[in-house]
């Protein structure tokens, strides 16, 4: 099998992607790899040359290209242990996620995220996972903006823990785009929720358990890719 590697700077690879080449999987001149561009196109490269921050490649051949059907996206609170959050995007983008949305909520424990640290992880994960399509993370923005920035999605969900019999699966439609919103470990406020609802989301309920924040997003990816098919 080859080894398979990520770069939209073709004919080279850089970076991180390429240290990583060199100095953990010991690639040499003239080994051939695989190169996802992160756009849904897999190559087959022979390795010209390795530098110290770059790898050349020549005899680049498309082998695979497929048209991107991810429809999720998910808008989800930091955790208070950033390596939950962390585990998160590892899990989601090995799913097939489009989107992932980092919210800064009125219960949000967290100020900031490491997104060159989040970006890293969501690269190696597509990697491994044979995904041919790089998710994109936006920065850590408002509930409010967020929602903003998502109204011309057809499908709007939020998680809710409060009595809520609305089960996603019975509602969702298979054919298009959708969002949900994922709060922190002390929930949506009321405010909100409210708001959430003015702007066209409909409040779901995971189930009976209390999720962590980031269990209920792997659920919620899981469960929508399934319904996906």
């Amino acid at each position: 099998m080859l080894k398979r590697f990520y770069s939209n700077t073709l004919p080279l690879i850089l970076d991180a992607d390429s240290r990583h080449a060199a100095k953990t999987l010991r690639c040499k001149e003239g080994d051939k790899i695989e190169v996802i561009d992160g756009q849904g196109k897999l190559f087959e490269a022979i390795i010209a040359h390795i530098g110290r921050n770059e790898i050349q490649l020549n005899d680049i051949k498309l082998i695979q290209e497929v048209t991107n059907v991810q429809l999720l996206s998910i808008a989800i609170a930091p955790t208070k242990n950033p390596s939950r959050l962390e585990w998160f995007v590892e899990k989601a983008t090995e799913l097939g996620i489009k989107n992932i949305y980092p919210i800064q909520t009125k219960r949000t424990e967290k100020s900031s995220v490491k997104e060159e640290r989040l970006n890293n992880i969501i690269i190696s994960a597509i990697k491994q996972s044979k995904q041919l399509y790089l998710p994109t993370l936006f920065p850590l923005q408002s509930f409010e903006e967020v929602i903003r920035q998502t109204q011309s999605i057809s499908q709007k969900f939020i998680a809710y823990c409060a009595d809520n019999p609305v089960r996603l699966q019975n509602i969702f439609q298979n054919d298009k785009e959708v969002i949900v919103f994922i709060g922190p470990e002390g929930d949506f406020t009321t405010d909100e929720i409210l708001l959430a609802q003015q702007n066209g989301f409909v409040p779901i309920s995971l189930g009976n358990s209390i999720l962590r924040t980031e269990t209920a997003g792997v659920y919620v990816t899981g469960l929508i890719r399934m319904l996906l098919g």
